[in-house]
Formats: structure tokens, C-alpha cells, sequence
């Protein structure tokens, strides 16, 4: 337990600028709090990222004593380690999509409208944020989570500790949303500007009074036509999230292949296109005859009427044609840009297939079987 008349005492004392033996003081104190027992090297990380050692709390509890005065500023203190949930709401503001009704697509995680905004400072800045010749329609993405928000520090050599470890915990559901979004479009939703909320008792000692900071991302806005966001993409967010770890990572490897290809020219898109389809389509350690068995694979999993298995493999051949003429400095062709779209919705569709059939599967039991093992 700290002694708090000696921290007040130690607090109270300091005027000006204070000097580092002041600081040391209050460090030694301070690392008597009750957290440093099970999390000897802690860091705050819920929107914000707070190295929370002792050295560190020191010079915050000095500063907040400095404008408030002592007895506050232990206040402060002792409630900011006390905190045990932390709710962050993240509201990002997506381009290249819409909707026009509310998408529930996960616990905590939902696509409004965009004309829903959750505050004028948001509003304001997802505005800030968009040239004035770029007035495009967009989506709104809300995330919240609620958590413990210390951790262990990953690297407390570190100069500030937060090295590997990311501020926001609600990553994951971002990233899943997006990728659901995409895959069932296909689109390629861009955030343009987001805000974090943070949410909690005990903030003061930060000088948070519930709303947390502003972080920007690099902005690409395509110039073909937004695209209408899926009431599939909730049950697929649910399906991509319950995959295996290594058959996850081919799909989304997959599925940003396919969303970037709609920013892209033809030629660079169709290179894409067929980068998505090795991801899943083929073996990790053999790469021979890869265009025959990327189509065998395709039409056989796809398809089990014969017409349309050849469709399937002759629709393969001619994006891996067209992709091979682009990579050898072929110019590009005017049917190219039927070819993108066209292939566009041919990935969609392999990579739905996937995701519900909840695994990729052993394609060269695919290919005996003539249909998914």
C-alpha cells in the first residue's frame, strides 16, 4: 500500500520544474500500488497507448498535481490503476461503400448508414477529411469493445514499452468486418478517417474526458462506382472468424488481393485476380503444371455438371493468358476490362464457396473426387 500523506507531501513540495531526485521519490512510492504485483511492467493500451510503470505515473501524477494540487492528483492516480473495464468505441468513416439501412454484422460491430454520425467532432472531421471534388457516398463502421485495458509490457527494455503491441484492441473485429464486406461485394471499403472513444471511470489522470484521439489512414478512393454493402456480410464475418488459423491467412491474403484489384487498372488488377486465386487454389511446397491445376481445382470444386466444369477451366485459362501476356510487357487490350470484372466475381464466388464450406480443402482429393473432400 502507498503511504498517501507522504506521496501528497512529496507531490505538494514540487514547484517549477522539478528535479529528478523529486521524481525518483515519487516513483518509489508510487511502485507500491497494488497492480505492480501481478503486472510488474504494465502499459494502458485502450485507444490510447500509456506506458504505466512507476517512472512514468510519476511524471503524470506531478503534472496533474501542478494544475490540481496534490490530493487530487492521488485521486487521479489510485482511480486510473483501479480501472478494470474499459470500453472503446471506434467510428470510421468508409469510402467506396454504403448502405442504407443499419448491417449488425458481429456483437458490438455494425454498418450504419451515412447519415448516422455519432458526434459533430466526427462528423467534422470525416467531412475535414474529403475533397471537396470527392463528395462520395460512404458508409459508417461502429465497433465497441469493452476489456481490462493493462497488459504486460512485451519489450519493457524498451525506451517507451509499447514497441509490438498495439493500442487498439478492436483491430481484429475492424479487419474481419472489413474483409466480410469485401468478399461478399466485392468491394474495396477504404477507411478515410476514424475516432476512438474511450469510455471509462479514472481517465482524468490522462486528461480523457471519454473521447479519445483521431487516427488517419492512407487514403485511396476509386473512381468506379460505390458499391451497396451486402446483408450477407454479417453470417460471413461469423464464418471467416471461426476458420483455422492457416487456412484464414490464404483466404485473407485472397480476399485483399481481390479488394485491391478495384483500385487498380485492368492489367494490374488481373494480376491480382490471379495472385487471389494461387493463394488458395494451390500447394504450398509444388508449384508444376500451377495454371492446369488451379483450373482442374476451381471447376472441380465449383461445379458438377460437366458444360460448366469446362467453363470454369476455360474462364481460368484466360485470365492466367492474360495475366502471363501482362507480367511479359504485353500491352494491354480493350477486353481486359470485362476480363477484371469479370474475374472480380469469379473470386468472390471461389472464396464464398470456401468460407461456407468452412475450410480449404485437400485439393488432391478435390481433384480425384470431383468435388470438395
Amino acid at each position: 500500500m502507498i503511504d498517501r500523506q507522504n506521496l501528497e507531501r512529496l507531490l505538494a513540495e514540487l514547484a517549477g520544474k522539478p528535479a529528478t531526485d523529486d521524481f525518483k521519490l515519487i516513483e518509489r512510492e508510487i511502485s507500491k500500488l497494488e497492480i505492480y504485483k501481478s503486472l510488474p511492467n504494465p502499459v494502458f493500451l485502450a485507444g490510447v497507448g500509456l506506458d504505466a510503470r512507476p517512472w512514468m505515473l510519476a511524471r503524470k501524477t506531478a503534472a496533474y498535481a501542478q494544475k490540481h494540487g496534490a490530493r487530487a492528483a492521488v485521486d487521479a492516480l489510485i482511480a486510473f490503476v483501479d480501472i478494470k473495464t474499459v470500453t472503446t468505441v471506434d467510428w470510421i468513416s468508409l469510402d467506396n461503400v454504403t448502405t442504407d439501412h443499419s448491417i449488425d454484422l458481429a456483437p458490438g460491430v455494425m454498418l450504419l448508414p451515412p447519415h448516422i454520425v455519432p458526434s459533430l467532432t466526427f462528423a467534422r472531421a470525416a467531412e475535414e477529411a474529403r475533397a471537396p471534388i470527392d463528395k462520395r457516398e460512404r458508409a459508417i463502421l461502429r465497433v465497441e469493445k469493452s476489456f481490462y485495458p493493462f497488459e504486460k509490457m512485451l519489450k519493457p527494455n524498451a525506451p517507451m514499452g509499447l514497441e509490438g503491441m498495439d493500442i487498439r484492441r478492436s483491430l481484429a473485429e475492424i479487419d474481419s468486418a472489413l474483409k466480410a464486406i469485401a468478399l461478399t461485394g466485392p468491394a474495396n471499403p477504404t477507411i478515410r478517417v476514424a475516432t476512438t472513444e474511450i469510455q471509462a471511470e479514472g481517465l482524468d489522470l490522462l486528461g480523457l474526458n471519454g473521447n479519445g484521439h483521431n487516427y488517419n489512414h492512407p487514403i485511396y478512393v476509386s473512381t468506379r462506382p460505390v458499391v451497396q454493402v451486402s446483408d450477407e456480410a454479417p453470417a460471413y464475418m461469423a464464418k471467416l472468424q471461426a476458420m483455422n488459423l492457416d487456412d484464414r491467412a490464404r483466404i485473407d491474403v485472397a480476399i485483399m488481393r481481390l479488394a485491391t484489384s478495384m483500385m487498380k487498372e485492368p492489367s494490374d488488377a488481373i494480376i491480382d485476380l490471379a495472385i487471389a486465386l494461387e493463394a488458395v487454389l494451390s500447394d504450398k511446397n509444388n508449384k508444376d503444371e500451377l495454371t492446369y491445376r488451379l483450373r482442374l481445382r476451381a471447376a472441380q470444386f465449383l461445379e458438377t455438371d460437366l458444360a460448366r466444369k469446362h467453363d470454369v477451366k476455360a474462364f481460368v485459362t484466360k485470365l492466367y493468358n492474360a495475366r502471363s501476356a501482362i507480367v511479359h510487357g504485353g500491352i494491354p487490350k480493350s477486353e481486359d476490362y470485362a476480363l477484371r470484372t469479370d474475374g472480380e466475381n469469379f473470386v468472390m464466388r471461389l472464396l464464398k464457396a470456401l468460407v461456407d464450406h468452412g475450410a480449404i480443402p485437400n485439393w488432391h482429393d478435390v481433384e480425384l473426387n470431383g468435388g470438395p473432400a
